[in-house]
């Protein structure tokens, strides 16, 4: 599915040797991968601080208010973090970038499979996470084809989300499959904001359900739709960057299929688009992405 990640799978329930580098099976990130990871995106933040933030986000957040630990550690994915460092013997600052966003293949992208995580009282083991520099970024269900996409959401999620909620500190997207039936939504989100993910570069293509339900092998069905159309290195992460917002620092609103196209086809169009103007070319671009409103999503790319 993933062909262009690494991939993992991690089966085994009480050995913690299972490829995931993790010192308790509480940990949800993959702390190897992100300590490489963040090394090679920062190559001028000296190592020792580094290994300071992965010591820190690698933290079990099942004690805090899941809701508001994913606001801000999504801040910090968009944002950078902020270090202090000495220069010229004189206390200066600095950044830590989570994520390389202008450089979406110098990132680490890695999905794994059947990922035992401790909970309080059960382990859970959800089928597929993608990981982006070591964080668990997107969280993936299958059911098979007679289990109703609501069913997982109500009997899955949810008890994923009560039982593990270390998972969704980092979580960006959820997405539920039965094959026929791919829907996808935030974490948090009632099971009525989840929408489906059925075209891949245009508003304008055509969609033959009936051919999707009646799919008989992945790549004939609704999950294909979503692979192609949003696991692809450069637009998952640009997603990341520009297409999540919150509401009051609670609400998450992550934008729908329509609007990503629209939006960045919208940006392709005026960035390449030229005016002659009193003898001289105007190029309209550069345009700066703006966190808004989502309704701006129709315009302009948030940021």
């Amino acid at each position: 599915m993933t062909s262009s990640f690494a991939t993992l799978i991690s089966s085994k329930r009480d050995d913690l040797n299972d490829g995931t580098g993790r010192n308790s099976k509480k940990e949800c990130v993959l702390p190897d991968v992100m300590l490489s990871s963040l090394k090679r995106i920062n190559p001028t933040i000296k190592e020792d601080k580094i290994k300071e933030i992965v010591k820190t986000l690698r933290q079990d957040y099942t004690g805090t208010d899941i809701v508001d630990t994913n606001y801000k550690l999504y801040r910090q994915i968009r944002n950078n973090i902020k270090i202090t460092v000495r220069r010229n013997g004189k206390e200066d600052f600095d950044f830590v970038k989570l994520i390389d966003f202008e450089h979406p293949e110098n990132n680490t992208f890695t999905a794994v499979s059947q990922m035992w995580i401790q909970g309080k009282v059960y382990y859970r083991r959800p089928d597929i996470l993608i990981f982006v520099n070591g964080m668990p970024l997107v969280f993936i269900e299958l059911k098979n084809s007679i289990v109703k996409i609501e069913e997982a959401y109500n009997k899955n999620l949810k008890d994923y989300i009560r039982d593990i909620p270390n998972l969704f500190a980092f979580n960006q997207i959820c997405v539920l499959s039965n094959g026929l039936e791919t829907k996808l939504g935030a974490f948090n989100a009632s099971y009525d904001y989840f929408f489906e993910w059925l075209k891949i570069d245009s508003e304008k293509e055509k969609l033959d359900r009936e051919a999707i339900l009646s799919a008989d092998s992945v790549k004939d069905s609704s999950v294909r739709y979503f692979v192609d159309g949003l696991l692809k290195k450069d637009r998952l992460i640009d997603y990341i960057e520009n297409f999540i917002l919150f509401e009051n620092q609670r609400i998450k609103i992550i934008a729908k299929n329509h609007q990503y196209l629209g939006v960045n086809n919208l940006m392709e169009s005026v960035e390449n688009r030229k005016r002659d103007f009193n003898g001289k070319s105007l190029v309209f671009s550069g345009i700066h992405r703006v966190q808004a409103n989502p309704i701006l999503w129709l315009c302009l790319p948030v940021k």
